[in-house]
């Protein structure tokens, strides 16, 4: 037996959760399902920035905003987090990179509109 959300359902869902913006946090490791905070980047001008989201179509939602993480220290990027809060908070949604991205001592990474999706 099997099951699938609608379109309408996973839009539904999809604003439910973000809303029309969460906060963007690098990690450097697999933060699971149960968010852990202990994979995310620290140091350097690091902070999680907020990002802007579509409403959800085609049961997907999409960054409207670009911005950059400034100051970064050397680290590779493994995830992208959607978090409800600038620090602590609760993770929303992870994404795996198909790519690390290796940033270098007092770097950035930028993120530009419609880079970021999260889907159901």
């Amino acid at each position: 037996m099997s099951s699938v959300l609608s379109n309408y359902g996973g839009n539904l869902g999809l604003g439910s959760i973000f809303g029309d913006s969460c906060y963007l946090a690098l990690h450097l490791a697999d933060p699971t399902v149960l968010g852990n905070p202990a994979t995310e980047m620290a140091g350097g001008g690091y902070i999680r920035r907020l990002m802007h989201l579509s409403s959800p179509s085609g049961r997907s939602t999409a960054n409207t905003n670009g911005f950059r993480f400034t100051g970064l220290p050397a680290s590779d990027v493994t995830y992208l987090a959607g978090w409800d809060a600038i620090s602590g908070g609760n993770m929303l949604g992870s994404i795996e990179l198909p790519d690390t991205i290796t940033v270098t001592e007092s770097g950035q990474f930028i993120v530009e509109v419609g880079d970021v999706a999260f889907s159901l």
